[in-house]
């Protein structure tokens, strides 16, 4: 990540590293946090939940998987959720938080990729409509944007999805000047490199942090 950063004239300061731990023991969440990291992305609320209930120490969970409204009620542990698609669960969440008198940090995700199987508004359009909607809630705190770009070695294909994702937070705090909207979340373990090059401040790693373990 540190070597990225550099490629591109950018300090490693600038980029966090989200641990995703989703399908991940005990031993191996342990295992990071003596490594120092912090800091922990989940797909499930069930499986982030009870490992909620074993470390109760760590206060940044982040939601980072598709989120159906019928389970925001169960989201109550994490610090943020960054897959935010829906005026729905804008709704939802910003009752979970008042219910809870809490402030929530969410991100509003686009499907910069115009996959149909995967969720994020597409269209400026939409997610100018998402984020009104947002800046009515009292107690969500919008910190940016997220993206999942499609699975795919080509760069030709990857990087200008990452490249809009910058667009668009641009093109957002033009909009909405009040807001700094610090968080770009893109980047995974196969494509980390160009999303920090186009601009993230939060890379969403697994793999690369557990393929040399059995």
């Amino acid at each position: 990540m540190t070597l990225a950063a550099q490629k591109c004239g950018r300090s490693a300061e600038e980029v966090q590293l989200l641990a995703v731990t989703k399908t991940r023991s005990v031993s191996e969440i342990r295992e990071l946090l003596g490594c120092g990291l912090s800091e922990f992305g989940e797909n499930r609320i069930s499986e982030a939940n009870a490992k909620m209930e074993l470390f109760p120490q760590v206060v940044g969970w982040h939601m980072i998987g598709h989120l159906q409204s019928n389970k925001v009620r169960d989201c109550g542990g994490f610090g943020c959720v960054q897959s935010v698609d829906r005026a729905k669960i804008v709704t939802s969440l910003e009752q979970l938080s008042v219910n809870a008198a809490v402030r929530l940090r969410v991100l509003l995700e686009v499907n910069t990729g115009g996959e149909e199987q995967k969720g994020g508004t597409r269209t400026w359009d939409d997610l100018l409509s998402l984020a009104d909607e947002l800046l009515k809630c009292t107690h969500l705190n919008w910190e940016g944007l997220m993206t999942m770009a499609p699975f795919s070695p080509s760069e030709v294909v990857v990087r200008p999805c990452f490249a809009r994702l910058f667009e668009l937070r641009e093109r957002l705090r033009a909009r909405f000047p009040e807001q700094a909207l610090p968080l770009l979340s893109m980047g995974m373990s196969n494509d980390f490199e160009w999303a920090i090059q186009e601009g993230s401040t939060m890379v969403r790693i697994g793999t690369l942090l557990f393929e040399d373990r059995p």
